[in-house]
Formats: C-alpha cells, structure tokens, sequence
C-alpha cells in the first residue's frame, strides 16, 4: 500500500480562519466571508495566540516550541546587556576562530586560522589586546585566509586572539530559562538566577570578575540582562536557553510557528472567541476545544529537561 512519504502538512493563516468560522455555521455555502470577518479574526487569532505563549510556569504549552538556544558575547568591564534585535552582541548560532596574524590598529585585513562559515555582513568580533572586543562587519566575501573589515580594531590585535562571527542577533526572550558560562576551553559553569532584590544589594556592580549570576528582565523590544560581576574575560561566552515569541499571523499565507498538534486546538479556540460575537452557541465547540487542547498539551507536557537546540 503506498503512502505519501510527507510528513509536513501545515495551514496558512486563513486556513485556520475559514475552518474557525465554518465550525460556527458562519462559512459555508450562500456565506462567503467579507474581509471585515478575516480582519476580525485574524485580530483575535493573534490575541490567542499571545496568551498561549506565556511563560515555561503558565503558558499552555507552545513554550515547548518556542525554546531555543543562545550565545551572549561579554565586553570587558561591561556587567548590563540587551537581548534582541537591536540589543548587544547576542545571537543562536556563530563561527569562533583565531588570528594568525597580528592586526595593526585600524587595520582592515584581518588573517585568520579559519574563514569556514564566515560570511560578507556578518558581524565579526576580535580580541583586542587591551582585553576588549571590537565589533565590525564583514566587507565582502572572505578569500583564503583572510577577512575584509568595515572598520579596523581602535586597539592593536595579538596573533592568536579570538574571533566570532554571526549573521543575525537573537530574537528578544521572553524568558531565561537556564545559563552558563563557556570559557575558552569549552567548560561550562552553571550561572544562576537573581530576584531584582537581590541585585539591588551588590555592592559594587561594576567590580571586575568572572561573572556567576544574572538577573533577566523582558521589555517588548529588548531584554534586559544584568550581571553581578563586570567580566574580565572576553572569551568567555554566556550560552542560555530561552523562551523566544511566536510569531504573528500577520499575512493571509503565514503558516503557524508551532507544531501541528496545536493547529487544532487553536482553530477550536478561535471559533469560541468568534461565536458570541454572532449570537452562536459554542458548547460543542468547547468540547472539541477541551478535548484537543488536552491532547496537545500531552504530547507537550515536558516543561524542564526537553531543550532545542539553536535555530541553524
């Protein structure tokens, strides 16, 4: 008997819409949907989809999806960061190499032991030998062993010094769930978390040293991350596992950024946010809704030792 051999069926935005209203009795024959309906829904769609996100304690169970991995690179005496698009050096996945050259200041050709992975407008980070990073970007592709800069180091590079490169930063977290501290030879030190009240009491927050715990705090845009101790050490890197958000159904053929257990729970959901609205009895709904979601939050139960790994 011949199967289909895929595995990857999904629905678009106004699948999930067409089917919410259907189970209503308001799509069907004689009934086409005005774009009022689709706007309507798409609202409420999003609305639901925002609440189910929440948090690893709270949230339904789309935070299983949404865990990814990420890598936070320290500045020297730097104890406060941000996470996110438009926040510091952060991303879920990057290169590390070393110079094989040392790099004069303001110098523009960088020679590295590796180019594999690096790629033009990346973001490229070197060890200065004053301790610090000096961030740029990659100008143009890199050819043999070396790598164009934008803007050359305002510190002279040592041969050996550390290089990172990454493409994109890390989408804002929700929320932190755990993290550590890799130092250059791959060892991994637990950091643990701080209560605002906690961190109000460091002393000195600014005192030099190896970092060991963080406060997280999320913001719309940015999060905010604050150290106990300014590192030291730019080749240690923060590796953190964190709740990133779903994202939003914002065009008719967007397509869920959740796993398929969950399209059924949620177009169940939408038809009772949508029912009242049209004087519909949504019981039965609710039953479908009750039964499915149960489902999918089964197969999604795991809420401490299950982790996914970063999105490259």
């Amino acid at each position: 008997m011949a199967t289909s051999g895929d595995d990857t069926f999904s629905v678009s935005r106004d699948d999930i819409i067409n089917t919410a209203y259907e189970n209503i009795g308001m799509k069907g024959i004689g009934r086409v949907l005005s774009a009022e309906d689709i706007e309507k829904a798409a609202l409420r769609l999003n609305l639901i989809v925002k609440q189910w996100m929440g948090t690893a304690d709270f949230a339904p169970g789309l935070k299983m999806w949404s865990r990814k991995t990420g890598y936070l690179f320290l500045q020297n005496g730097t104890a406060e960061y941000t996470l996110g698009p438009s926040g510091s050096h952060a991303t879920s996945s990057y290169v590390s190499t070393t110079l094989s050259a040392a790099l004069a200041i303001a110098a523009t050709a960088a020679t590295v032991a590796s180019i594999t992975g690096i790629s033009s407008g990346d973001n490229i980070g070197l060890e200065m030998s004053n301790g610090s990073l000096h961030w740029t970007t990659v100008n143009g592709a890199p050819a043999g062993s070396t790598v164009t800069l934008t803007t050359g180091p305002t510190v002279a590079c040592d041969s050996g010094a550390k290089v990172y490169a990454y493409t994109s930063k890390v989408r804002r977290p929700l929320e932190i769930l755990t993290m550590v501290r890799r130092n250059n030879d791959g060892v991994d030190d637990p950091m643990y978390p701080m209560l605002r009240e906690t961190y109000e009491m460091v002393a000195d927050k600014d005192a030099a040293g190896t970092p060991a715990q963080y406060l997280d705090e999320s913001t719309l845009t940015d999060g905010s991350l604050y150290l106990d101790t300014a590192p030291d050490d730019v080749t240690d890197v923060l590796r953190f596992i964190f709740l990133r958000p779903i994202e939003d159904f914002d065009a008719s053929t967007d397509t869920p950024d959740f796993p398929q257990q969950w399209y059924r729970p949620l177009v169940n959901q939408l038809s009772m946010d949508l029912g009242p609205g049209f004087g519909k009895d949504i019981s039965a709904v609710k039953l479908l809704r009750d039964e499915s979601l149960a489902i999918a939050q089964n197969w999604d139960a795991e809420t401490t030792n299950v982790f996914f790994e970063s999105e490259t």
